[in-house]
């Protein structure tokens, strides 16, 4: 059985047996992570060199990932790790409070980047996503100490808890009211990181997690949260960001009460309530002669048939094959029901299926469109708002120096598809606000993604005069037509999808709150590590024209 989850852990020798008030020999740590490994669970395992062979001996490489981290590679793979050391050796910091000068805290030094460094792991796996699955949790390798192995066992049903929470984010939180300093952090200045009067509550560093979607958007939160702080001079555990992530973003995060001792043995049994949920299986790659395949076309409208019915003329007078071609369906999101008749009309005249909505918005109607095509028997579609056109037959070029028309479109861009197999295939090369020329992910990525593939670069100002190039691989023609393979980030412009591609995207972690800018950003990730493949026509055959417009007030995103 395939589980819908991927847990993530790791076990680092920090020296913590050399300590005299804060003790812990290593084998203990071993004998906690070898039960942690014989649970049949996916499992990505960042361990040393020197533990690699002990979770090989334990585990199947079916449900198992190994990354090699070593000790040192923390002192640079961790962005902090000089602030981090530099604060924690400074007696302003480490004399606040009796305990902890004698800390792991203080005394060793890899103790707070290795426990800082969790999300930053987290989120690494659910990138490259060795399981395709659309939850991801951190499970500390020593838990087993305070958990059963028996209650662990329950955490294959942790989808059907979580499933009930509406794609947050998981946290454990304990009662915590004494100190003035929670985990070495100085307790009004948390306070006021956290937006409270008083902290009352600290969430568990030792398993934590959620939908994917929500772990790389509340990364790069967590990751401005450890700069700001550190900057002035402040030191807490993973717990102490946690609580800023819990108050600041409680409509994305949700919380298990556990007592006051703050073991958490008792979220572990309660999930035997649940059932086990499997993960949705990925579609199969089509491998059916192109005169085999079913196509769709979705439009998505609002309030103003005339927009549609332009849009129609320019398939018309361009290329018919878009209207003869694929199956039309009108994903219809007015509120001025005046227009229905008109719209039944049109639909009525090209043959269109038409769907009603109530305005669930640009992007809610992308994700729709994305559903809709999922459940359907067509093998590939392309999809249009009502604004954008078509230009008609015409020597002109775009100011990126690309043609604006193509005799055949529709049959060469589909034939592009699915001789390449690429997961998408961009229509246009210029759009409204730039051209693919420029990587657009750069304006919407998290800062750690845009420090890892783009070191160096200033990230404080991020817009399209600061984008860098889009990386072009290669440079193709299919009769007469020049398009480009690289990593060509995804926008709501006309575009070819396969069934996978539109599975990867929309489906396989889908977005409680869709927005183009998260789904170009998660394109951007996806590529970069190779589960999405796309491409992008050298061609500009999209003039965006909206006449009937509508108040600012009235656009929804979702």
């Amino acid at each position: 059985m395939k589980h819908n989850v991927t847990f993530v852990t790791g076990l680092w020798n920090i020296g913590r047996d050399d300590l005299e008030a804060f003790k812990r020999p290593f084998d203990n740590y071993l004998i906690c992570f070898d039960l942690l490994l014989g649970l049949d669970i996916n499992l990505v395992v960042y361990v040393p060199d020197e533990l690699k062979e002990f979770v090989e001996q334990r585990r199947s490489l079916d449900n198992t990932k190994i990354i090699i981290r070593n000790n040192q590679d923390f002192k640079t793979w961790f962005n902090f790790y000089d602030k981090v050391n530099q604060l924690r050796t400074d007696p302003n910091w480490y004399n606040q409070a009796g305990w902890l000068a004698e800390s792991p805290q203080a005394k060793l030094e890899l103790y707070a980047p290795i426990q800082l460094s969790k999300m930053f792991m987290v989120n690494d796996a659910s990138i490259f996503d060795p399981f395709g699955t659309e939850y991801f949790f951190w499970i500390d390798a020593g838990l087993a100490n305070t958990v059963g192995v028996t209650d662990l066992a329950n955490l294959n049903r942790i989808t059907g808890y979580m499933q009930d929470k509406q794609g947050k984010m998981l946290f454990l939180s304990y009662p915590y009211e004494s100190n003035t300093e929670i985990h070495g952090f100085e307790r009004t200045k948390l306070a006021e990181y956290c937006d409270t009067d008083f902290v009352r509550y600290v969430p568990r560093g030792g398993f934590w997690g959620g939908p994917k979607s929500i772990i790389n958007f509340i990364n790069s939160y967590y990751w401005q949260y450890l700069n700001q702080a550190f900057e002035s001079g402040y030191l807490g555990v993973d717990e102490s960001f946690f609580c800023i992530l819990c108050h600041r973003h409680s409509e994305i995060t949700h919380r298990f009460e556990i007592s006051g001792n703050g073991l958490v043995y008792p979220f572990f049994q309660q999930l035997v309530n649940y059932d086990e949920v499997t993960a949705r299986p990925a579609p199969v790659v089509i491998n059916k002669p192109l005169d085999q395949v079913k196509t769709a076309l979705y439009i998505l409208t609002y309030n103003s048939p005339e927009q549609l019915e332009a849009l129609l003329f320019s398939f018309k007078i361009t290329d018919k094959d878009f209207l003869t071609k694929p199956q039309l369906i009108l994903v219809n999101n007015s509120t001025n029901l005046s227009t229905t008749e008109e719209y039944q009309r049109l639909c009525d005249q090209y043959n269109i299926e038409h769907i009603k909505k109530d305005n669930i918005g640009v992007c809610g109607g992308r994700q729709f469109v994305a559903e809709h095509f999922s459940t359907s028997d067509y093998d590939y579609y392309i999809f249009f708002e009502d604004d954008m056109f078509l230009f008609p037959p015409a020597d002109l070029h775009c100011g990126e120096q690309k043609p604006v028309y193509t005799d055949r479109l529709y049959n060469k861009s589909l034939e592009i598809i699915h001789q390449g197999q690429y997961d998408y295939l961009k229509l246009s090369y210029s759009e409204f606000f730039g051209t693919n020329r420029k990587q657009w992910a750069w304006c919407n990525i998290n800062d750690s993604l845009a420090e890892k593939y783009y070191p160096g670069m200033d990230r404080s100002i991020r817009n399209q005069s600061t984008a860098p190039d889009t990386l072009c691989t290669t440079t193709k023609f299919h009769q007469g037509l020049q398009y480009y393979e690289g990593e060509f980030h995804y926008c709501n412009w006309p575009l070819w999808f396969t069934k996978s591609g539109n599975y990867k995207l929309f489906l396989e972690n889908p977005l409680q709150h869709p927005f183009e800018q998260t789904w170009m950003a998660m394109s951007f990730a996806m590529i970069k590590v190779g589960k999405i493949n796309p491409a992008c026509l050298a061609l500009s055959p999209i003039n965006h024209h909206r006449f009937a417009h509508y108040s600012a007030k009235e656009r929804k995103e979702c």
